[in-house]
């Protein structure tokens, strides 16, 4: 059971996140990287899980901020190991020093798991993307508990020699730890690591294959690692093995990546909230060839109608460099507008108001056209 002070802190964390999410709608935080993190995350909501509603994606999203700042806070929070739930399939403490490849996911509380290997005397190597390592890596060594015997050992991911150390380290009984499901994409330079075509809630990703890699190469097997929480306490899982046997490596690195990520799947669909991954699984989508078009746009509006309001549920205006960029969230794509016109959506999206002449420039006639700006007095036709 969390005790009082944690969920003191829990609390605290919980009501930041509802404040800035309910800063989003003020006209000066519309180009705030803030705001744009939050509209991509409900677009990647919409393309992945379209029955969620505009409401139940925005719940969505504040628990994914939620679960990610308390991730940091629990780090600190050494005596979370005596209350945490652990469900060892693997073995791990039955034979603590075999060295294994942890497949770590940013679900849920993601680097409570270094608690348990320190503690149970596991010496691991932990893959970093270079500017996690750069911005988080002292607080991470900071976090550990000086009096547990195993040792924490950071690289860069992304080196061009890290797949060479890994499978050193393994060589030489130490365990690695790496995420695939990582922003930056974990071992994103190594020479042998190849993109695997992925199904994940009925779309297509390509995910780096460099776990199943490295366990072919060393003969170690893969173990998958979760811890979830829930109202009372963390959950930890090391899941059943997946080890090397007579299948080549081509056939056992795209197999082994595939079941990682139905593992995924699998843990987060009743609770969605728990994956970090939905502020940028975008990055890893399969190419499109093209785009459908939209479909059940609204009707033109009225020559009288200057009362609008902002499609907020399916659109958002973005910054990215210095670009205003309309971002179609049920199309899951991005188009270019001039700068007035985007304007002219802050300023409708902060507070709907009438816009009198500039409803007739070419800009603001598109976003009419596309349904990115629909009557105040009328709900958008939908698809």
């Amino acid at each position: 059971m969390f005790d009082q002070a944690y969920m003191q802190a829990a609390r605290k964390h919980a009501a930041d996140v509802e404040r800035e999410i309910g800063y989003l709608s003020k006209l000066q935080a519309m180009k705030n990287p803030f705001y744009n993190v939050y509209h991509l995350a409900d677009a990647n909501l919409m393309h992945f899980l379209p029955g969620l509603s505009a409401a139940e994606r925005r719940q969505v999203i504040a628990e994914t901020f939620y679960q990610q700042r308390m991730t940091v806070h629990d780090y600190t929070c050494h005596d979370l190991v005596e209350t945490t739930r652990v469900t060892d399939l693997a073995g791990v403490f039955d034979q603590p020093r075999a060295p294994r490849i942890y497949c770590l996911y940013h679900v849920g509380s993601y680097r409570h798991v270094f608690h348990f290997l320190a503690r149970e005397n596991v010496d691991c190597m932990l893959f970093i993307a270079e500017k996690t390592l750069a911005i988080l890596g002292q607080s991470i060594r900071d976090g550990a508990n000086k009096e547990w015997p195993g040792k924490l050992e950071m690289i860069n991911a992304e080196a061009g020699n890290s797949l060479l150390r890994g499978a050193r380290a393994l060589k030489r009984g130490q365990s690695v730890a790496i995420y695939i499901d990582g922003n930056a994409g974990t071992g994103a330079n190594w020479d042998n690591d190849k993109l695997q075509a992925v199904d994940f809630f009925g779309q297509t990703l390509l995910a780096r294959t460099g776990i199943g890699y490295l366990s072919h190469l060393s003969g170690v097997p893969v173990v998958p690692v979760t811890c979830m929480r829930d109202e009372e306490s963390l959950a930890m899982t090391f899941h059943p093995p997946m080890a090397p046997g007579a299948s080549g490596r081509d056939d056992y690195v795209r197999d082994t990546t595939r079941q990682l990520y139905k593992l995924l799947e699998r843990e987060i669909a009743a609770a969605p909230g728990q994956w970090e991954g939905w502020l940028y699984v975008h990055k890893y989508l399969k190419k499109r060839e093209t785009i459908g078009a939209r479909t059940g746009d609204a009707k033109p509006l009225p020559d009288n109608d200057t009362a609008l309001e902002a499609n907020l549920d399916e659109f958002a205006v973005m910054t990215i460099g210095d670009k205003p960029v309309l971002l179609d969230k049920r199309r899951h794509s991005f188009s270019l507008i001039d700068e007035h016109s985007a304007e002219v959506f802050r300023a409708v999206a902060a507070a709907s108001q009438a816009i009198g002449e500039a409803r007739d420039q070419p800009g603001v006639q598109r976003l009419i056209a596309l349904g990115a700006l629909v009557s105040a007095f009328r709900q958008t036709c939908q698809p």
